[in-house]
């Protein structure tokens, strides 16, 4: 079938969809569907060379699905990968401003100058020791962003609920019973990429930079309570015990009481690392351990900086616990024997 006659398909589907008041994003799994109902039988085949082979009349309707992902990039303007974010903006500090890297799909050989949004009044005079910054700290940006897309894998193929829609890959059976987290813990996972977002939207939208304290806080919050639920068999304990523990006064938004608590300890990989990273927080102390203040009600002074520092040290958390979740993933993706 011809690319044009495929889009012309793609496009009777989508409006179709459109008159049920289908969003976008369920609509692109669902035009993948109507052009190959057994779209995942195929895929898994089609991706890990499985036999049997595709035959001439399944790769015919397998190919089609292929052309969905841009012909909604095409007309409807970006990208759309419903189970993902894609966060693609990390702030940065230049003379006293906040700009923002935005990183392109592929970032080999990139100019990566014009991967900011630094004004040409600025870049026309930038010295070394800048351009030498902005280069570090774009290469660093990359890897954290890597790891928040590794995090996103996790929500897509680590969910218990979705166990039987993910059969991409065979997953060995002395890793089965490991492998797929609660959807309580993938839940916490998705919710703390959903902060970190609106900490960093918040930040390019807010006269006051101390309003992205608490959804930074809270990103790292429930990137920790997921490390917790997923250590139900080290605990002893059950996921709803767990959460019935992690409600409690003791802990709530008290950053360093969950952290420093004696059993949860253990489930945290670099807990002094991560500790370290959340006393870049204005005035921690008196926010995580036995509040005193409240970001969301007591003015604060936060600098273009320290703001900058906070996104920073949230991400690094992110980086830190990002390997315990998807190391048992890409074991089972790229080393499954």
């Amino acid at each position: 079938m011809k690319t044009d006659d495929i889009n012309a398909r793609i496009a009777r589907i989508d409006y179709k969809l459109r008159t049920q008041k289908k969003s976008v994003a369920e609509r692109i799994g669902l035009v993948q569907g109507e052009l190959c109902p057994d779209i995942n039988d195929l895929t898994d085949r089609f991706i890990n060379n499985r036999f049997p082979a595709l035959s001439n009349n399944e790769l015919e309707r397998f190919l089609p699905t292929l052309n969905v992902d841009n012909w909604y990039r095409e007309n409807y303007g970006f990208k759309i990968t419903p189970d993902y974010l894609n966060l693609k903006e990390i702030p940065f500090v230049m003379q006293g401003n906040i700009y923002y890297f935005i990183y392109p799909e592929k970032t080999e050989n990139c100019n990566i100058i014009d991967c900011t949004n630094l004004p040409q009044i600025v870049k026309q005079d930038l010295t070394e020791v800048e351009i030498e910054y902005l280069q570090n700290s774009f290469k660093c940006g990359r890897r954290k962003l890597l790891a928040v897309e590794y995090l996103e894998d996790v929500v897509q193929y680590r969910d218990k609920k979705k166990s039987s829609e993910n059969d991409f890959f065979a997953i060995p059976d002395k890793l089965k019973d490991n492998f797929y987290l609660s959807t309580e813990t993938i839940d916490f996972i998705r919710f703390a990429i959903e902060d970190l977002n609106l900490a960093i939207v918040t930040l390019k939208n807010t006269r006051s930079y101390q309003f992205i304290i608490f959804p930074a806080s809270q990103a790292i919050e429930k990137l920790l309570k997921a490390c917790i639920l997923s250590e139900k068999l080290i605990l002893a304990k059950e996921v709803p015990e767990l959460l019935n523990t992690l409600r409690k006064k003791k802990y709530g938004h008290k950053l360093f009481n969950i952290i420093g608590d004696e059993d949860f300890n253990k489930c945290f990989p670099s807990p002094e690392k991560i500790k370290s990273e959340i006393q870049n927080f204005p005035e921690a102390e008196k926010m995580f351990k036995d509040p005193t203040i409240n970001p969301r009600y007591d003015p604060m002074e936060v600098s273009s900086e320290k703001a900058v520092k906070i996104i920073d040290a949230t991400l690094n958390i992110f980086e830190l616990v990002s390997e315990k979740f998807v190391t048992p993933l890409h074991r089972v993706m790229y080393y499954p024997e």
